[in-house]
């Protein structure tokens, strides 16, 4: 942003705004703790939280009284007309207090944005090190009038954030119950007890099961239930496998988005996913919901710890010596997949499949 052709802000500055540059998964465990960072505003004031466009199609679970506002990073990254749109934008929006809740970082990215904003108080974490960026991200720390230990590198991303907000509102919470607002909860509506809902796909292929497993799974829970594969579009056009899935159950797939789908998932006796954000929404409505995990988020995402793990969720992973490692995995791919996915024994999926539908 050009400094030297600011518009004069007039006005005093006030409210505040939250940068929360995560995906769908993060926005949607966000949502469970953003009330924890509503007293960094006054009375009069007025919360607004950014979010990454792509992670809009969950902005359904924030509280009305939050104002959202989104960025294209993609294109704020590479389009200097866009970025000077959204630079100026948030500029004259004159904030009285800018928040980062991330602790990864990028510094021509949400660190750009947060600059831009030139808030009178700008309050971050320490952000996590990374190799490319460290000497940037060290330039930048100038930008931010506090700074925050939130936790060691590897420790999960729900308690880093109850951890933040405590150190910025010096109030002390009690561990937070992954459930959303009962005012947000939507109605369940559709699909019954008698459904159950499977979601094999995720953005990172490979951290998905395979066609396989997932058929071994419909066998295994037989002809009593009438099965749901939910996805987007794209997903069936980048697993053509799934096209032409010829199964002897009664199965269907629902293609809707994220607003609509939450409705049905609480209407479920069942839900079977691999960590996607569909796995989080599932577990945050309440719907009894079991995640097949890879390895690569222990201490980080999933599973959840066990202070916190609602009793609606049960998790299945194969623990590795490189477990961890944020997806940049060092071995060697097996059947095009993450060995620890891909060595996740059916009979421990199957075992939590009759924890669930027998109790």
């Amino acid at each position: 942003m050009n400094f030297f052709k600011k518009k004069k802000r007039v006005n005093a500055p006030s409210g505040v705004l939250l940068v929360s540059s995560g995906g769908l998964g993060d926005t949607v465990l966000f949502s469970i703790i953003v009330n924890r960072f509503y007293t960094i505003a006054k009375s009069d004031e007025k919360i607004t939280l950014l979010l990454r466009s792509d992670s809009k199609k969950v902005s359904f679970l924030f509280h009305e009284k939050i104002s959202i506002y989104t960025v294209n990073y993609k294109e704020f990254r590479k389009k200097r007309n866009y970025r000077s749109k959204i630079e100026n934008e948030l500029y004259l929006l004159n904030f009285r207090v800018v928040v980062s809740t991330d602790f990864l970082r990028h510094p021509k990215l949400d660190e750009a944005i947060i600059k831009a904003c030139d808030a009178q108080k700008t309050i971050a974490m320490e952000a996590r090190p990374w190799g490319k960026y460290n000497a940037e991200l060290s330039r930048n720390r100038k930008f931010f009038n506090e700074i925050f230990e939130s936790g060691p590198i590897h420790f999960n991303k729900i308690l880093r954030w109850c951890n933040f907000a405590g150190s910025i509102t010096s109030e002390k919470y009690q561990l937070p119950k992954l459930l959303i607002e009962k005012g947000l909860m939507p109605k369940s509506n559709k699909y019954n007890k008698r459904t159950i809902i499977l979601n094999p796909f995720s953005a990172v292929r490979e951290k998905q099961i395979s066609l396989e497993v997932l058929s071994q799974i419909i066998d295994y829970i037989g002809d009593t239930y009438h099965f749901v594969i939910a996805c987007a579009p794209s997903d069936l056009e980048k697993n053509i496998e799934y096209k032409n899935f010829d199964h002897k159950k009664d199965i269907e797939f629902d293609l809707s988005d994220f607003e609509t789908l939450a409705p049905r998932l609480r209407s479920v006796r069942l839900v079977i996913s691999v960590d996607t954000a569909l796995m989080h929404l599932s577990i945050v409505l309440g719907a009894p919901t079991i995640c097949i995990a890879s390895a690569a988020y222990v201490n980080e995402i999933v599973p959840y710890p066990e202070t916190i793990i609602p009793k609606n969720a049960e998790f299945v992973y194969k623990s590795m010596p490189c477990e961890g490692c944020l997806g940049d995995c060092s071995l060697t791919l097996e059947n095009k997949r993450f060995p620890c996915i891909n060595r996740i024994p059916a009979k421990e999926i199957f075992e939590k499949i009759d924890k669930i539908l027998k109790c």
